[in-house]
């Protein structure tokens, strides 16, 4: 379990997308990515919303999915395990999944739409 940081060890709201582009590969949850900026779960959520129109879910899922079509773009031969990894999937089925209930597509067909 996560220490929630004293005021003064908080990373600042308008980082947070910064923070999540970094450590992607970390970050799966809204809890993770709040206890990672500093910040309870209820608190970061309402705040990132207020900041950023969107709620933390959204965002994570968002960033998630554009860094797998970045994935597929850089890497056309990428296996599905490789893009697993680089997103911070903990496997392919958990990749395939995501892909599925997210946008309904498989990552074949996610690659043959982008390529």
């Amino acid at each position: 379990m996560a220490i929630r940081r004293e005021r003064a060890d908080r990373k600042p709201l308008r980082t947070a997308m910064i923070e999540l582009e970094s450590h992607l590969g970390e970050i799966f949850t809204v809890k993770e990515w709040a206890d990672h900026m500093g910040y309870s779960r209820y608190y970061f959520s309402r705040k990132v919303k207020k900041k950023f129109g969107k709620s933390p879910k959204d965002l994570l899922t968002e960033m998630k999915l554009q860094k797998v079509k970045q994935q597929i773009q850089e890497d056309p031969e990428a296996i599905g395990y490789h893009i697993a990894t680089e997103v911070g999937f903990p496997n392919e089925r958990s990749l395939y999944k995501f892909l599925a209930i997210k946008i309904g597509l498989t990552l074949s067909s996610l690659q043959d739409l982008l390529l």
